[in-house]
């Protein structure tokens, strides 16, 4: 798997879709386990986190985040990670890298209507992981509100398609679907993390 998908990032054209499928299916499979096939020191890890979205630009020129498909399948390899690693995910040893790259992606403006709700969907995932000790939880709130005043802003109208930044029609349905889901995450994983501290 880590060699293909430094091949296809060599290539500048996006890390390849069905080997972050297989990796996303593996963790379903294998659970914590996952974690003795990628420790802190595999090669995944900066690949994975890289294809989620990095500024820096790859050998084509484009920001990770603009290979729309190439994002979309490591954020879902991701999610799938996260979900099947829980809270242990924080033994990745890339857990700021990962809310890192997750912050820069959200900012980025007219993002593709795909690629946000799901990155939206794994910063939730990751608060749910790892609570409070995710750190930057002043920045994943302001990012959770600033998407929410935008689709409210909308109104999940078509009234300016130039405007909407991609939060309308269906892509607004979904959106507005894992921005709830990230706000659910985000209370679980602080309300957890509160009790555990207790």
């Amino acid at each position: 798997y880590i060699c293909n998908l430094q091949v296809t990032c060599s290539r500048g054209s996006g890390l390849d879709e069905d080997t972050l499928d297989a990796i996303g299916s593996l963790a379903d499979q294998l659970g914590i386990k996952f974690l003795h096939v990628a420790n802190s020191r595999s090669p995944m890890w900066p690949l994975l986190l890289h294809g989620v979205g990095e500024p820096g630009a790859s050998s084509s020129d484009l920001a990770t985040w603009e290979l729309r498909d190439p994002c979309k399948a490591s954020l879902l390899a991701l999610c799938k990670i996260l979900k099947a690693l829980g809270p242990d995910f924080i033994h990745s040893g890339y857990a700021s890298h990962a809310r890192d790259n997750l912050l820069k992606v959200l900012v980025v403006p007219r993002l593709h209507c795909e690629v946000r709700p799901l990155a939206l969907k794994c910063l939730g995932k990751l608060v749910l992981c790892l609570g409070e000790a995710i750190g930057s939880l002043q920045q994943v709130l302001q990012i959770l509100e600033q998407t929410l005043s935008d689709l409210l802003a909308v109104g999940l109208q078509n009234t300016n398609p130039t405007k909407s930044v991609g939060i309308v029609g269906k892509s607004g349905l979904v959106l507005q679907t894992n921005l709830f889901d990230a706000f659910t995450d985000v209370c679980i994983g602080l309300r957890g993390s509160t009790h555990s501290a207790a």
